[in-house]
Parts: C-alpha cells; structure tokens; sequence
C-alpha cells in the first residue's frame, strides 16, 4: 500500500473521521443516534474458538470499560474500506443497543432500518447501504491500512514437561520450577 493518496494517515483518524460521515448519511435517515462516547480500533479479536466463524468486529460495551466508552475492536485482517464501514455499522447497533439483545428484536429492526442484510450474526451491506458506503469512503480517502494474516502466527505449545518412570512408563506433566 502506497502513502501518497492517504488523507487521513491513522486508522483511529479514518475511524473518527468516519463517525460523524456514517451518523449523517446512514444512522440519521433511519432515525437512529450514535452514542457520543464510541471508541474504534483494531485489534486481534480473541473471542474465536477452534472452527468459528470469522469475526470481523466485536462491541464492548459501557461496562467493560473502565473509562466509560463503548470500545468496538476491528479484525486487522479487513483491509477492504466498504466492508469495514458495513461491520462498523453492525457494532455500532450493538453500541446503541447497548448490547442489550444480541442480533434479536431491537438489534435487527435497525439493522434492516440501516441497510444491512443477511443473517443477522454475519450482516453484509445492501446495495443502497453499499452504495452510500462507497461514497463515504470516497470523502475520506483510502483505508491506512494493510491486510495483516493472523493465521501464521505459531501457537503457543506446552510450557509443561514430561516427567516419566524409565522402570514402569508411568508419566506426568509438571513445570520447568517443580
């Protein structure tokens, strides 16, 4: 990715940027308001479990914070700008939700208010959504950002070691300190 055409040099830039863009031309149509104290950034998401569906954002809410913000954490593996601003919007409806229902009642009457379509765990843009989500990403220039492949990482093996009778064959696992 070249830096000659970033506008906006920081992803917490773009996502600030993005903000008052999304509450103008999506949220506000549907009658919806964001909470003013969202923060947005991009992080490693750590809630996945072996055979998982990806998870491209996740939302914490209010309580999780221990300054009081709505903290929403996107996957770095998302480089596509139109695809992040579509699962921004779907944890943005958590954060006025207050992830209070989950992907039920409230959380899919605004989702469909704002355009998002598909199951309601794994939303994708509509077409009007898209389209609207192109424009915005026109005003704000490219996304700072590179894809980063979180699946090369080397996982953590065991720090236990095994201890075994050479007489019997009888084993157990313990420590480097034990």
């Amino acid at each position: 990715m070249t830096t000659e055409n970033i506008k906006l040099p920081t992803r917490e830039q773009y996502f600030a940027a993005a903000l008052p863009l999304l509450q103008r031309h999506v949220f506000t149509p549907a009658g919806l308001t964001l909470p003013a104290n969202v923060r947005i950034g991009v992080g490693t998401l750590s809630n996945r479990k072996a055979g998982a569906r990806h998870t491209l954002g996740v939302c914490f809410p209010v309580a999780a914070s221990s300054d009081s913000t709505i903290e929403i954490t996107m996957s770095p593996e998302i480089e596509n700008a139109c695809v992040l601003l579509s699962t921004i919007c779907h944890e943005l409806i958590h954060a006025i939700d207050g992830n209070k229902n989950g992907h039920k009642g409230p959380f899919r009457r605004m989702a469909l208010a704002i355009g998002l379509t598909g199951k309601m765990t794994e939303t994708v843009a509509g077409e009007d959504l898209n389209a609207t989500l192109e424009t915005i990403v026109k005003e704000l220039g490219p996304y700072p950002h590179a894809k980063l492949d979180t699946s090369i990482r080397k996982k953590q093996g065991t720090r236990m070691i095994k201890v075994e009778c050479t007489s019997c064959g009888w084993s157990f696992r313990t420590s480097q300190k034990n």
